[in-house]
C-alpha cells in the first residue's frame, strides 16, 4: 500500500529516466506499464500534500528537466 500516493505519468520512453530519478531520491514506489503511458505511484501512506512532502516539489523539478511528464498528481 502507498497510502495517498504520488502519481506521476510519463510517456512510455521516458520511464527509465524517471525510474533513475526516484531511485536516486530513495522513493517507493510502484510502476504500471501501458503502451501509451507509464505510471509511477509514490508512496505516501502520511498523505502529504506537494508542500509538505520532503521531496517532491524537487522530483516535479528535476523530471520537467529531464522529461516531459504528462501529469503530476497526488491521490
Amino acid at each position: 500500500d502507498v497510502g495517498k500516493a504520488i502519481r506521476i505519468v510519463v510517456h512510455p520512453q521516458d520511464g527509465d529516466v524517471t525510474r533513475a530519478l526516484l531511485e536516486r531520491y530513495g522513493a517507493e514506489f510502484k510502476e504500471l506499464r501501458k503502451p501509451e503511458r507509464t505510471i509511477f505511484l509514490i508512496e505516501n501512506r502520511k498523505a502529504l500534500s506537494w508542500e509538505e512532502h520532503p521531496f517532491a516539489l524537487d522530483l516535479a523539478r528535476d523530471l520537467r528537466q529531464q522529461v516531459s511528464p504528462i501529469s503530476f498528481s497526488v491521490r
